[in-house]
């Protein structure tokens, strides 16, 4: 390789490397919230959460209509059940 390609593969390293090491601390959590996020919490002390048009839904409100509404299967998993194997 000439000396043009050898610049541009270890400036493209460094940079890559000083983009790392400035996102890496930004994207990390906290000691306490990882620690917290290994404890479950009770459903009636998450707060309610905003669905855009539908407005702010508790929790139990959507667990409730997931159990009476569970999701129907995708066109996905019903084409996998319908092939059969033909063999010899």
């Amino acid at each position: 390789m000439d000396k043009s390609s050898i610049i541009f593969c270890v400036g493209s390293i460094l940079v890559c490397l000083g983009i790392t090491i400035f996102a890496l601390p930004l994207a990390s959590m906290s000691e306490e919230k990882l620690k917290n996020a290994d404890i479950p919490m009770d459903a009636e002390k998450i707060k309610d959460i905003s669905l855009g048009d539908f407005g702010r839904v508790s929790i139990l409100e959507m667990l409730d209509y997931y159990l009476e509404n569970p999701p129907k299967n995708t066109a996905l998993e019903t084409a996998k059940k319908e092939i059969h194997f033909q063999g010899c």
